[in-house]
């Protein structure tokens, strides 16, 4: 979720949003591999939060529906495309 859509959920629901205690304290993988890797792992975990989440805000129509995509977008899109990467070695066909 990008900062943008953060905000406007915070402004929805009325609440802050938490500073990003991470934004500065991420290191990059070293190789296109390990990141995939990374992402395959990230991505497991977000399904897990995202379900969590939806838990949570069941009586907020707005948030429902944005992780509600957000979850397919993940589902459908950003874990096959890593775990593909994965299984290629993050070469182009």
């Amino acid at each position: 979720m990008s900062p943008r859509q953060k905000q406007k959920q915070a402004n929805i629901c009325g609440v802050t949003v938490p500073a990003d205690p991470y934004l500065e304290n991420v290191t990059a993988p070293d190789t296109l591999l390990e990141t995939a890797e990374t992402g395959v792992v990230a991505e497991a975990l977000n399904v897990a939060m995202y379900s969590n989440l939806l838990a949570k805000v069941k009586s907020y129509p707005s948030p429902v529906t944005v992780l509600t995509d957000l979850s397919a977008a993940l589902l459908n899109n950003h874990l096959p495309t890593f775990e593909a990467a994965v299984v290629n070695g993050c070469l182009l066909p």
